[in-house]
């Protein structure tokens, strides 16, 4: 299992339902260049999902790829393997 920081800890603390950018950075005590980091660590070992309000379906959709120049836009959702990984942390 991978090991997690305690800033990712939190943040997946914060993902259990889908939060915005804005509510994530403003709940987490950190820098945006550390707070985008470790969104970008998450993503990257799947942990949580990107996902990005379509207007047209008044709806969440999940960016398959991540897109990183929207991270502000956006917002993100723990995945199952996120909340596996948040649940048996020691």
């Amino acid at each position: 299992m991978s090991k997690l920081s305690d800033l990712e800890f939190r943040l997946l603390d914060e993902v259990y339902f889908i939060s915005s950018y804005k509510v994530l950075f403003e709940n987490l005590d950190c820098s945006e260049d550390v707070f985008q980091q470790t969104l970008r660590s998450l993503l990257e070992n799947k942990f949580i999902n990107q996902l990005k309000y379509n207007d047209m379906l008044f709806d969440f959709e999940k960016l398959e790829i991540p897109d990183y120049a929207s991270l502000e836009e956006s917002s993100f959702v723990a995945t199952k393997l996120g909340l596996l990984i948040h649940n048996s942390r020691n």
